[in-house]
């Protein structure tokens, strides 16, 4: 009887040591998985932080160079406005020409956005645009909008405005960016590329391609939203309809790896 208390109470205890082993492992992977999600998640995290500050920097890149060239051309056109003032001592005649020439040879004459006009007769004397057909009131305002900044002159009845327009400057910083972003170098296979968007209804040729490190024989060619990826996933319709929605978003696709055939899933921003 005795024999069989004290194995029984092996037999107990062991059964007990092995479910507390049991439940100790199973926790213990419980617990390793449970802290790998949060290890994983904790670096998605950290990627998205990344990626935003660098698309942020970039806008903050744009707008710097943006400003840059601006005060840089407002200083040649002030610089042009001095010249120009010199002039007025001169007979109308001649100061029209003068004025004229100084545009038409100007070894950077597509810069430039100038207009000459009679104020009494609203004859327009030169323009560097095709706004011929509209009257003066209307091209002073519409230039005053489209100049990044401008200077107006006036000579008896004879009076003038020119500057560089916001286009013009927009469209180096657009060459210079691009170029910066083709040589930005990142860890992880990362890269900025730049769609343009056409038609924010979506479709076909809804965008165009403008800067692609990763493939550039796709940079000038057309996107369409009904485009799918390897796993029939719509990216291009979900980042535009991310863009309507909220002006940003973060979103999975899966794309060819940088420098390789090998196509992996992607965060992007």
């Amino acid at each position: 009887m005795k024999n069989r208390y004290k194995i029984t109470t092996i037999i107990v205890s062991s059964i007990i040591c092995l479910i507390v082993i049991y439940l100790h492992l199973l926790s213990h992977d419980k617990t390793q998985e449970i802290y790998l999600q949060q290890t994983e998640k904790i670096i998605i995290d950290l990627r998205k932080d990344f990626l935003k500050d660098t698309v942020d920097n970039v806008f903050l890149e744009i707008d710097s160079l943006r400003e840059s060239k601006r005060k840089s051309y407002k200083k040649n056109m002030e610089a042009r406005l001095r010249r120009i003032n010199e002039e007025l001592n001169t007979t109308d005649e001649e100061f029209i020409d003068f004025f004229i020439l100084k545009f038409m040879e100007d070894s950077n004459s597509k810069m430039w956005t100038a207009y000459l006009w009679d104020d009494l007769t609203d004859e327009i004397l030169y323009s560097t645009s095709d706004l011929n057909n509209k009257n003066i009131t209307i091209i002073k305002n519409d230039l005053k909008g489209t100049l990044s900044s401008y200077v107006v002159i006036k000579k008896n009845n004879i009076e003038g405005i020119f500057g560089v327009s916001k286009s013009y400057i927009d469209g180096l910083v657009k060459l210079e960016i691009a170029d910066i972003i083709r040589t930005r170098k990142f860890s992880s296979d990362s890269y900025i590329w730049i769609n343009e968007v056409i038609n924010y209804d979506g479709g076909k040729n809804y965008a165009l391609v403008k800067v692609h490190p990763n493939l550039e024989s796709l940079e000038g060619t057309y996107l369409s939203t009904d485009i799918e990826d390897i796993n029939g996933n719509l990216p291009y319709l979900e980042e535009l309809e991310g863009i309507k929605k909220d002006g940003e978003l973060f979103f999975n696709y899966y794309f060819k790896k940088l420098n390789t055939s090998e196509i992996s899933e992607k965060i992007s921003y």
